[in-house]
């Protein structure tokens, strides 16, 4: 009898345990399995090809579809100086007007790209901090263009870009006004003639 007397006990607090643990609707797989949300098929917005629309540099363009005025007043070189890639600082400058009722959001990394002589620059490989330290020196009356534009709301703001080269003929900036909604682009198309000299920082 002695010797069955451990085992009876261990076997008793085994019960005990296991009534316990089992008793217990909020152990850790219980809930999960109880509170884990139902997945919800996700819905994507099918945005049709848009239009292309050929402005000039300073032309004054009402975007119909979201009731906007855009203008792109100026393009200009930065620095004469390059990175440590080998990019040179450059800028253009954007003024819009939100006519409509509803809000505008202006992204410059999503919305812009910029082709020189046959080669399309976009993304995070347009951008480059000595780019967007050069351009805040230059343009010290507004800040990016890169904001939620609101309605009845006007802003005015640069957008600092860097190409690996100097010496091109052809520039083409294409700006998305509205990518959420549409793939309408605006499409500029820049003379070398035209490029601002703004290498020198103001007095």
């Amino acid at each position: 009898m002695k010797k069955r007397v451990p085992a009876l006990l261990i076997a008793g607090l085994m019960i005990a345990v296991c009534a316990a643990g089992c008793g217990d609707k909020k152990n850790a797989s219980t809930v999960v399995l109880d509170e884990m949300p139902v997945k919800q098929e996700e819905t994507v917005k099918v945005i049709k090809p848009g239009i292309d629309y050929s402005v000039n540099l300073g032309e004054d363009f009402l975007y119909e579809t979201a009731n906007v005025n855009i203008q792109l007043t100026e393009v200009a070189q930065t620095s004469v100086n390059a990175d440590y890639n080998g990019k040179y600082p450059y800028a253009m400058v954007f003024t819009a007007k939100n006519n409509g009722s509803s809000e505008l959001f202006i992204n410059m990394i999503d919305d812009i790209t910029v082709e020189i002589d046959g080669t399309i620059y976009y993304g995070e490989e347009l951008f480059t901090a000595m780019s967007a330290a050069s351009a805040a020196t230059r343009y010290t009356d507004c800040g990016r263009y890169d904001s939620t534009l609101e309605a009845g709301k006007e802003i005015k703001g640069y957008v600092p870009f860097a190409l690996p080269s100097e010496d091109w003929n052809n520039m083409t900036i294409r700006y998305k006004p509205d990518p959420k909604n549409t793939n309408d682009c605006i499409i500029y198309t820049i003379e070398k003639s035209q490029l601002v000299d703004r290498t020198k920082k103001p007095e």
